[in-house]
């Protein structure tokens, strides 16, 4: 068994007096201290109950967060769907308004395009005519010079062949001749070789069909086709040929295709 020793006095390391005044009026100190400190003890909670009410208050915490952030998501969700939806009406919008604006440009474009086109087919419908205007002169042109040159060449072969059957022809193309000529007294009139003889032997005639002519002569000339005549005069000469008239014929001919 321990022994207790009272001492006024206790010495602890470097003497230092701790002085008790009365040992007999520090006990009840004591004892209520030690009972201020057991009731304090009774006071503090149970570690455990401690425990239990953090973890309480943490699920209560916890629930309140996961409300709070299914609320925030729920809210999320309908704003997202709000905005999604939005976002969908003026896609839409756009796209419709694009669609309308195409459409009217797309129209008013295949309009212009078609006008573009229509013009263009009239411009070459008009060129065409003209090609065609301008072609159908020249076809009428060449046509009526083919024309002429066959009426020549028809009007030839059947003077020439009236010529080979009928001198009575020949003669008048005499008499025409001498009526071009001015007044004279003599006369030559040149043939060719095969209507020598015809106009020779017709001398006569063609006095009478003349006035104030005393002197008649007939020449022979190779170089004069048949229906060739040439009439000399003093004051000149006269071609009377049968070729010469159908030339002028001819040159009338086409100076009249030339003014058309």
């Amino acid at each position: 068994m321990s022994k207790v020793y009272k001492w006024d006095e206790i010495v602890l390391g470097r003497e230092k007096i701790v002085r008790f005044k009365n040992s007999q009026t520090t006990r009840p100190t004591i004892d209520k201290a030690l009972k201020d400190k057991k009731d304090h003890q009774s006071d503090i909670e149970d570690p455990k109950a401690i425990i239990d009410k953090a973890k309480e208050r943490a699920n209560a915490i916890i629930r309140a967060a996961e409300i709070e952030c299914e609320e925030t998501i729920s809210r999320t969700r309908t704003e997202q769907q709000t905005i999604i939806s939005e976002a969908y009406e003026e896609s839409n919008n756009i796209l419709e308004n694009s669609r309308k604006k195409g459409y009217e440009q797309g129209v008013l474009e295949g309009r212009e395009e078609g006008l573009r086109t229509v013009d263009n087919l009239i411009e070459e419908v008009k060129q065409m005519k003209q090609n065609v205007l301008s072609e159908r002169k020249t076809v009428a042109k060449e046509l009526e010079k083919q024309v002429i040159e066959l009426i020549i060449s028809c009007v030839k072969k059947i003077l020439n062949h009236e010529l080979e059957r009928n001198h009575k022809l020949l003669l008048n193309l005499v008499e025409n001749g001498i009526e071009k000529c001015t007044y004279t007294d003599s006369l030559i009139i040149r043939v060719g070789e095969n209507d020598y003889e015809t106009v020779n032997s017709s001398k006569n005639k063609i006095y009478i069909m003349t006035e104030g002519i005393d002197n008649i002569e007939v020449k022979k000339d190779p170089a004069l086709e048949d229906g060739s005549i040439i009439i000399e005069t003093v004051s000149g000469t006269v071609d009377a040929s049968l070729q010469t008239q159908i030339t002028q014929i001819e040159q009338m001919f086409y100076e009249i295709l030339g003014d058309k």
